[in-house]
């Protein structure tokens, strides 16, 4: 797989997570509209699940509710995401340095501080940022809603890509379902592992990472330069995900 942040491997936990709770979701969902439009009356019958179940529904717009419930697993994704955005920059040794005053997204902030150039999965994502912030924030629900487009130019390359060209989506706001959540979370891994092969530090600061996260063994281990060797690389090959191929060479040039 190659260099990922210690962060990349914390989403993909969450969001693996966070995918089996959704799938439960909205197996109940799906269930709860079809027996709600097969049923005689269907207000009544949601006053009868409400009753015995004792939660109080006034209303049940159940046209609406495929598309509101992927919108909140959308939300939950975007909030994982922004946490790794932000876990990426606290994880990269030079990531104080990073120029995150401009005023933009901070996926695009930063991008643009490791000079990543925008891709199928970033555009996704970017696109999923403003179906959540028009879910959140009403004022956007326009620009979203008419930017055909540039929904029309993510299908046509969604439809190119092998992986993801399974899934209807991505769709317009108020017509989103369980396959553009389905989008979002894929897309969101990719990206992050992208971003990780993108920031990756030099040989030279790894190696100094390497360093002084063992510099407790070092006196300890000053006559066994091997044992040393080897408790350096464990410990790229442990937090950076690196195969011990890679991570000896960068100790070995520590070494040197």
């Amino acid at each position: 797989m190659g260099f990922l942040f210690p962060c990349y491997r914390e989403l993909k936990q969450k969001l693996g997570e966070f995918d089996a709770f959704c799938e439960c979701i909205e197996l109940a969902t799906r269930d709860l509209i079809s027996r709600a439009n097969a049923a005689p009356d269907r207000d009544a019958y949601v006053g009868e699940l409400s009753q015995r179940h004792g939660i109080c529904v006034n209303r049940l717009h159940v046209e609406a509710l495929s598309s509101h419930v992927a919108r909140m697993h959308i939300l939950a994704v975007h909030q994982c995401l922004e946490a790794f955005l932000i876990n990426l920059r606290a994880e990269h040794p030079q990531g104080k340095e990073w120029d995150m005053d401009v005023e933009a997204d901070r996926l695009t902030k930063t991008a643009r501080a490791i000079g990543f150039k925008h891709d199928l999965a970033f555009d996704i994502c970017q696109y999923y940022r403003d179906i959540r912030n028009a879910t959140v924030h009403r004022s956007a629900q326009d620009k979203v809603g008419r930017d055909g487009l540039r929904l029309q130019d993510l299908l046509d390359r969604v439809s190119h890509d092998a992986a993801l060209r399974i899934l209807h989506a991505p769709n317009f706001y108020v017509a989103v379902t369980f396959d553009d959540f389905l989008l979002f979370t894929r897309s969101a891994k990719i990206l992050a592992e992208e971003l990780c092969a993108a920031a990756r530090p030099t040989d030279e600061i790894l190696a100094e990472i390497a360093k002084a996260a063992t510099v407790e063994r070092q006196g300890r281990l000053r006559k066994a330069p091997a044992r040393l060797a080897n408790a350096q690389s464990g410990f790229l090959q442990t937090t950076y995900s690196l195969s011990k191929q890679e991570a000896d060479s960068i100790v070995t040039g520590l070494l040197a």
